[in-house]
Formats: C-alpha cells, sequence, structure tokens
C-alpha cells in the first residue's frame, strides 16, 4: 500500500511540473532577437588605415545592412580625443609649451580645438572638469581657453578614463540610426557625481543597455546597491560576458531585478587568423545553445597594417551573413534584444511542493530497494529541508540540494528496475534484442524524471541567466555509480541481513586481480570526473570530432552517452536476459542515464536544444549499443568456432 502511495506522489508531481515547464520555455522564447555590435573604435581604425577605400558612412551602411545593429562605445582618455583631434595635451614642463604663458612645472595642459562648435566645446570642457574637478583650473594660454590638470600628463593621459564621449553617441545615432551601448570602465575610482552625470546621460539618448569593462562590475563591492538604483531607475540592462566571471555581477544582477543579457565576444586575434565559418559557427552555437543574446564583433584589424579595408570588411560580411543564415533557421533575428522574462519560482509555490514530495517519494522506493525501513526518511527529512530553507530565505540553496538529489535519485532508480527485470525474465525464447532496447528505453524515459526535476526546480531567472549554477556536478556523477555498485553487491548477497553487508565485505579475501582492478576503477573513475563539468578535460582530437557530430545532427550528443554508457546499458541488458551474466556492467551503462539528466542540469542551455541532444543521444546510444552485442555474439561464434576446431583436431 505504502509503495502504491508514493507512485501515486510520483505521478502527482509530473503534473504540477507542467506550468514550471511551460514557464520555462515561455521565458526562453520571450525574445528571439540578438543585437549585432561593432565597436566605434574598430570603425575609426578601418576608416582611418592607409590602405582604405571607403568612408565611415560606406563602412556603417555596409555593416549595418549586413546584420549590424548597434555601435559599441567605450569611455575616453585625453589621448583617445587628442587621437580624435577633440583636443589637445601637453606637459608644462615643455619649454616650447611654457612659452605661450606662465604654467606650473610637471602638469598636464589641456586645449580644445578651435573648429568644435560652441555647444561642442562646452560639452568637452564639461568633460574635463566632471573628471577632474579637484584638479583642474581654467588659465589662458596663447590668447585662448586652456585646462591645467595638476597632475603630469604621464599620470592622465592615457589612464584616466573620463566617461564615454556622449556628443559623439547623440551625432551617430542620429546619422546612422543605430543603437548604442556603452563599455563603462568599473576600474575608475568611485565617485558618486560622476556616475551620475554619466547615467543621466545614457537615459538622454535612450541608451539601456552597458557592459563593464574590467574585472569587475561597477560599483563593486560597496557601492552596487547604488548602481542597480540607477539602473532600475532608468531601465538599463547589463551584458555578463560569455566565459568571463566579473566580480560582483551576480549581486548586481540580483539587485537590477535581473536586467540582464548574455554577450558573446571573439578576439580580435581570433577572428583574424581563423576562417569565417570559424568564427560565425561560434557566435550562432552560443545563440542557439547557450542563450546568447547579443554578439560583440570585433573586426579583423590584428597586424592588419597590409591588410585593405577591403578585405577586412569582406571578412567582417561573410562572419555577419553565415551566423545571420544559421541562426535564422532557429527563429533567431538580428535585432535590439531585451532580457528575458520569466516568473519568479515564489509564484509556483504550490507546484513546487507538489514536485518535491513527487522526488521524495522516489527517493524512499529508491532506498527501500537497499533496506526497507529507509523508505520512511526521504519525505520527512526533505520537506524539513524544504522548510527551514524557506524559514531562513535560503530558498535557492534547498531548490539546489534537491534538484541535485532529483537528478541523482532518478538515473539511479530506473538502472536498479531494469537489473531487477533481467535478473527475473525467463531467458528462453525469442525476442531477446527486442526487449533489451525495450528495457534501456524504458530507462532512459525514467531516468528523464530527473530532468523534470531540474529544470521545474530551477526555473528561475537566477539560472536562466546563469547567476547562479546547478551544484553539484561531480556529486552527479559519482553518486549514482557508487550505489549501483552497492546494489549489485546487495543483490549478490540477496536473502542475507542488511547489517552484514559491511561484515561480509571486510571478511572478504583480497587476491591480486582485487588490487589491480580497484587501481584501474580508481583511474577511469577519476579521469571520467575530470571530463565532468564546466572545465572538463577532452582528447586532443575530440573537439574536431564533436564539432563533426554538431555539423551532422544540428546538436551533437555527448560522447559519454553514444559511446559509454548507453552500449554497455543495453549490452548489459542482453547478457542478462539471453546469459544471467553481466550484471556489474550496469555500473558502467549507469553513466549514460545520469548523462540524460546532466544535459538539463545546463539551465542556460536552451530546452528544446537539451530534448534535442537527449533524443540524438538515445537514438545513436542504440545504434552503437546494437552493433557493440552484434560484435559480442559475433565474438563468442568464433571462439566456440575456434575451440571446436581445436577439439576435433
Amino acid at each position: 500500500m505504502i509503495r502504491k502511495i508514493l507512485w501515486i506522489f510520483v505521478v502527482i508531481s509530473l503534473v504540477a511540473a507542467l506550468p514550471l515547464v511551460r514557464d520555462r520555455y515561455r521565458a526562453e522564447t520571450s525574445t528571439r532577437a540578438v543585437e549585432a555590435v561593432v565597436d566605434y573604435a574598430d570603425l575609426l581604425k578601418v576608416s582611418s588605415k592607409v590602405y582604405n577605400s571607403f568612408t565611415e558612412k560606406e563602412i556603417v551602411d555596409l555593416l549595418k545592412n549586413n546584420g549590424i545593429t548597434t555601435i559599441a562605445f567605450y569611455e575616453q582618455t585625453l589621448k583617445d580625443l587628442a587621437t580624435r583631434g577633440i583636443v589637445s595635451a601637453y606637459s608644462t614642463s615643455d619649454d616650447m609649451i611654457r612659452r605661450g604663458g606662465n604654467l606650473p612645472f610637471d602638469q598636464t595642459l589641456v586645449t580644445l580645438n578651435d573648429k568644435l562648435t560652441k555647444e561642442e566645446q562646452d560639452y568637452y570642457g564639461q568633460m574635463l572638469k566632471n573628471t577632474f574637478r579637484n584638479t583642474l583650473t581654467t588659465t589662458i594660454w596663447n590668447g585662448k581657453q586652456a585646462f591645467i590638470i595638476s597632475n603630469p600628463m604621464t599620470n592622465v593621459y592615457d589612464s584616466i578614463f573620463l566617461g564615454p564621449d556622449f556628443n559623439l553617441i547623440n551625432q551617430m545615432q542620429h546619422k546612422y540610426r543605430l543603437h548604442s551601448i556603452v563599455r563603462i570602465n568599473s576600474d575608475h575610482p568611485w565617485d558618486e557625481e560622476f556616475f551620475n552625470w554619466q547615467f543621466a546621460r545614457m537615459k538622454e539618448l535612450g541608451i539601456n543597455k552597458v557592459v563593464f569593462e574590467g574585472k569587475n562590475v561597477l560599483g563593486f563591492p560597496d557601492h552596487m546597491e547604488e548602481v542597480a538604483e540607477w539602473m532600475k531607475q532608468d531601465h538599463i540592462s547589463f551584458g555578463l560576458v560569455d566565459f568571463f566571471d566579473q566580480n560582483g555581477y551576480k549581486k548586481l544582477g540580483r539587485l537590477n531585478d535581473f536586467h540582464t543579457f548574455r554577450v558573446l565576444s571573439v578576439a580580435s586575434a581570433k577572428v583574424t587568423t581563423d576562417p569565417p565559418t570559424t568564427t560565425a559557427d561560434v557566435f550562432s552555437l552560443g545563440i542557439r545553445e547557450r542563450d546568447v543574446r547579443m554578439i560583440y564583433v570585433h573586426l579583423p584589424l590584428t597586424n592588419s597594417d597590409q591588410v585593405s579595408s577591403r578585405d577586412i570588411l569582406d571578412k567582417t560580411v561573410s562572419i555577419l551573413q553565415m551566423t545571420e543564415e544559421d541562426i535564422n533557421r532557429a527563429g533567431y533575428v538580428f535585432k535590439e534584444t531585451r532580457p528575458f522574462a520569466l516568473p519568479n519560482a515564489k509564484e509556483h509555490g504550490w507546484e513546487n511542493a507538489l514536485l518535491i514530495l513527487g522526488m521524495l517519494s522516489l527517493a524512499s522506493l529508491c532506498l527501500e530497494k537497499f533496506y526497507r525501513p529507509l523508505r520512511y526518511l526521504p519525505i520527512p527529512l526533505g520537506l524539513l529541508f524544504y522548510l527551514a530553507g524557506e524559514f531562513l530565505h535560503q530558498e535557492v540553496l534547498a531548490f539546489e540540494m534537491l534538484a541535485l538529489m532529483g537528478a541523482i535519485i532518478a538515473p539511479t532508480y530506473s538502472t536498479m528496475l531494469v537489473m531487477d527485470w533481467v535478473s527475473r525474465v525467463d531467458k528462453g525464447g525469442r525476442g531477446k534484442l527486442l526487449w533489451t532496447i525495450l528495457t534501456f528505453l524504458f530507462a532512459s524515459v525514467a531516468s528523464l524524471y530527473g530532468a523534470v526535476v531540474v529544470v521545474s526546480l530551477l526555473n528561475d531567472m537566477l539560472f536562466v541567466q546563469y547567476l547562479e549554477q546547478f551544484r553539484g556536478v561531480k556529486a552527479l556523477y559519482f553518486v549514482p555509480i557508487l550505489l549501483v555498485i552497492l546494489y549489485w553487491v546487495r543483490t549478490r548477497l540477496q536473502g542475507q541481513n542488511f547489517w552484514d553487508y559491511p561484515v561480509k565485505i571486510l571478511n572478504h579475501p583480497i587476491y591480486v586481480k582485487h588490487i589491480v582492478i580497484t587501481a584501474i576503477a580508481v583511474v577511469a573513475l577519476g579521469y571520467f570526473l575530470s571530463r565532468s563539468g564546466n572545465e572538463a578535460t577532452t582528447l586532443p582530437f575530440e573537439l574536431k570530432f564533436r564539432q563533426i557530430l554538431n555539423d551532422v545532427l544540428g546538436v551533437r550528443p555527448r560522447t559519454k552517452e553514444i559511446f559509454l554508457g548507453h552500449p554497455f546499458f543495453l549490452l548489459a541488458s542482453y547478457l542478462m536476459i539471453k546469459y544471467r551474466k553481466g550484471i556489474w556492467l550496469f555500473i558502467i551503462g549507469v553513466i549514460g542515464q545520469m548523462s540524460l539528466v546532466s544535459t538539463f542540469t545546463h539551465i542556460h542551455t536552451p530546452l528544446l536544444i537539451s530534448i534535442e541532444r537527449t533524443i540524438n543521444g538515445i537514438i545513436i546510444g542504440l545504434i552503437v549499443g546494437v552493433v557493440l552485442i552484434f560484435i559480442w555474439e559475433w565474438l563468442i561464434a568464433f571462439f566456440k568456432k575456434h575451440r571446436g576446431a581445436n577439439n576435433n583436431g
């Protein structure tokens, strides 16, 4: 009776998960727009090249017509303004400069270009005052207004940021009708008045996105609340740069109500050396499989003195066209983007509670396999843990731990059910291969209950926006293997008292073969775990092989599934059904089952991509497994024939 009740809770939990999975899908598809950004500094370099045959307008129009939606503007230094002819900067220690007026020694003199309009002179003068207001004085030099900064020129020329050039941004917006983002340097000393001026100007120009430049987000660690307040008032979101964890990005993302977007950039040096197809593949893969919504298109400018602007632009256009063609097929377009929209997990309290109850019920059924009284522990302890998380305002941590439990339990229990069934089924009759395939498909579907738990419990903007990640990847890959090993030992000691297991194992004699097998297993397990997680190791040829799979299938399956877990699961089932041998191979087979669930622990990967990857893995793993079974049968027949020939001889 208790087992039936537990199974009812499991079924109810699946129904409760439906709205949670639906919300996750809606969040991922709430925006299909991808911004393609080019750096203004790159445009400036191309237009000023010796071998340039294009005007700035021709360059911008060409990129705009091929997908560029946005121009990024870095903060300016005196050097940047001098390069553009806005200002001239001198050291007051220079004898030639001192002839123009009475100047102090070892300071910096700045003058504005006479060709600037009155409004432009006022703007750049204000820009200097905002930055150097405590060290800036106005003077007359060579008969015209100038500014003196009471610091040596070497200290301020290219190391002090003046903020973005909003005058330039305004001109570019009106001239080319492109969107703008600003790159705010987070290493700037905290100056509330200076930053307040920057955000006010951004609001005036309708700029609603920033990407922070530096190892920190702006305001880290002590002023993120003020930064978030400015951003929320002006509806500004900030970019999370892929593969670059800036200090404080998680906290600022929360404070800014998850108004973030993921940015993918390929360094100019890589764009220069790699063929356009490689760069386009990186961009399209990030958009389709990692929810990237902004690509930062650096022009191939490295070591480009001998390369014409036409060649640079042709390569850039090829990258944009190939990327756009690929993402269009997946339903994405180059257009101004916006942050994802997803209800907070707290809005689904009852659904979460029912889902957790079902997952704990499955844990009870699993532990019952080892020792019946253990089935009474998961539900009370798990619910107590969940309530403690709510009471202590640690809901995210509680959900992460419960999601990890579900991810571990589902593939473990599905494998144990198959181990039980193949141990009891009659080995006679036909259809052994068919039953083998059916058991594999049953286990795979049952294991995906863990995926439902992970997707549903971690259905929050924290995870979708990559501000938090699934915790416990190593445990997910280690614990199911350990539990299946223990269950295998349990089946070999069938009928003995549960508490006799450790005594039986400790009293078992150890042979050299046990030591060798254990050493091999430890090394294999260590290598297997090293391949799990975000910093997994790969074989030299593996990345190329993965790319081939991705090109052929669209979404590549996981290699540990198609060449290890799934084939050995099928082989284990077949050998048990036909020969009553090989049950220990499920220790390897469970790797494929837990990998199915692991696919869905990458919350930043779109749900449909994870489903497609899983289906591809099951189909190819099934084919490889069947081939492995045929090879096994051929080897058996070969050795029987060879042995028979020897006996006859």
